[in-house]
């Protein structure tokens, strides 16, 4: 019987495999997923990569633009990430997340008024948030 990598070298190898069987891949919902995958991973710039590739292939992908805004947020970046949560909500004005993402980009932008505006606003969009709304808003001290 031949002798089997370890675990963590068997990933090392599948990464660039899987990487090059992707790169044709033109389905945004499974870049979409692949970005959730890699953020789960600790894998931030993979996931901004992925999350990029599936906006590119669908402009108007809600759920890749506000998740990208949370990852590019982690990076600092925080004009792109108010800029893709309205794009976000351009297209649907209730996303919970969207509204979420925005409220924290605000307050790094300090414009405190506009961010707890929004974090309100995603609350309303989806009452289950509260607690991490509640947490935003005296982090920022909104």
């Amino acid at each position: 019987m031949p002798d089997v990598p370890p675990r963590n070298q068997l990933r090392s190898i599948a990464s660039p495999v899987f990487g090059a069987v992707l790169a044709g891949v033109r389905d945004a919902d499974l870049w979409f997923n692949v970005a959730m995958s890699r953020a789960d991973q600790g894998k931030v710039r993979e996931s901004l990569d992925a999350y990029t590739q599936a906006v590119t292939l669908s402009p108007r992908h809600v759920e890749a633009l506000a998740n990208r805004a949370c990852v590019l947020l982690d990076l600092g970046r925080t004009a792109e990430a108010l800029a893709d949560c309205d794009r976000a909500l351009a297209v649907d004005p209730r996303h919970a997340i969207a509204l979420f993402n925005r409220g924290v980009s605000l307050a790094h932008l300090g414009r405190k008024t506009e961010a707890r505006e929004a974090i309100e606003q995603s609350v309303q969009a989806d009452p289950s948030s509260r607690p991490r709304a509640t947490q935003a808003i005296a982090r920022f001290k909104l």
